[in-house]
């Protein structure tokens, strides 16, 4: 009797084992493809940046936002040597597009986040240069918001143009603040 009850354990530990693969098969790794696929695909902005210069050059030749060999140097400079800034830029981010559009309510943050690079590129030892600091915090904008939208927003391309007027405009309107001088009879007040 013993050795019958053996193969009846034997065979239900088969059976057992063979309807765990097929469920685990058909039903647990689908589900979990749907579900944590996108959760392991979230990237932060640093990590697509670093993405997209290092780990992907074939990407960046079909970027929407063309970054000249400089600018692809600055911003590695500033991934190296400032990884905080990007959770800025991201944070920022967040705030502007989280009622899903971009609008007048928006330029605030980012005229702070305009400024905030700039004074880091302007205090950098690594950007003494001719370059023009503003182009640099254009590119590097433009390419943050077209990374991170593309990657975390559906249907971001409407957010992506009036994004970039902004923040043409906006450092515009800094390069302007900066290029004015104060009439003398100003001074005395």
């Amino acid at each position: 009797m013993s050795e019958a009850l053996e193969q009846e354990n034997q065979l239900v530990n088969e059976t057992a084992t063979a309807v765990k693969e097929v469920v685990l098969e058909t039903v647990l790794e689908p589900v979990l493809e749907t579900v944590l696929a996108p959760v392991l695909e979230k990237m932060n902005l640093l990590q697509l940046f670093q993405d997209l210069l290092v780990n992907n050059r074939s990407k960046l030749e079909n970027f929407s936002v063309k970054l000249p060999e400089n600018m692809q140097k600055y911003i590695l400079l500033l991934i190296v040597n400032n990884e905080s800034l990007f959770n800025n830029i991201e944070e920022s981010l967040k705030k502007i597009i989280a009622d899903n559009k971009i609008d007048s309510k928006d330029i605030p943050e980012l005229l702070v986040l305009v400024g905030k690079i700039y004074e880091i590129i302007y205090k950098s030892k690594d950007f003494k240069c001719k370059a023009d600091y503003f182009e640099i915090i254009k590119k590097l904008l433009l390419s943050a918001f077209v990374l991170y939208i593309e990657h975390n927003v559906e249907n971001g391309k409407e957010i992506i143009t009036s994004m970039e007027k902004i923040i043409e405009a906006s450092i515009d309107l800094i390069k302007l603040k900066s290029s004015i001088k104060t009439p003398k009879f100003c001074k005395l007040f």
